[in-house]
């Protein structure tokens, strides 16, 4: 935390979880805002958009919510352009790991929970 400090401080951060869909909801979610004259960023298994207008990048390591230190660079970088809003895909794994500790949701949206979401057979 040191390094980059609470990049999410400020930010409202919308956490998507659940066991499939999380990708296409947080790209909608991500678009309605945008729509509404608002700066967003998004972070998904695929995809990261910093919000800066230059569109998404591929996510390189393709896992739903990345470890402590990547989330935190990238939300460094994502406060620089000024975003309003983040759009973040949290596995429940990643809550469980505390991969995500110190990001303050504002809003979590909880889709279509099953067995998986929580690890069970």
């Amino acid at each position: 935390m040191c390094l980059w400090g609470f990049p999410s401080r400020g930010l409202q951060v919308i956490g998507v979880t659940g066991t499939d869909g999380k990708t296409s909801t947080c790209t909608l979610i991500t678009q309605m805002l945008r729509e509404s004259g608002l700066k967003v960023a998004m972070m998904t298994t695929i995809s990261v958009d910093y919000g800066d207008g230059k569109g998404p990048i591929a996510n390189p390591t393709r896992l739903t919510t990345m470890g402590s230190a990547d989330l935190l660079r990238k939300l460094s970088k994502s406060r620089l352009t000024n975003v309003d809003y983040l759009v973040l895909e949290t596995t429940s794994h990643a809550l469980a790991q505390h991969r995500v500790w110190g990001v303050p949701y504002s809003i979590a949206v909880f889709y279509q929970p099953g067995a998986r979401t929580f690890g069970l057979p």
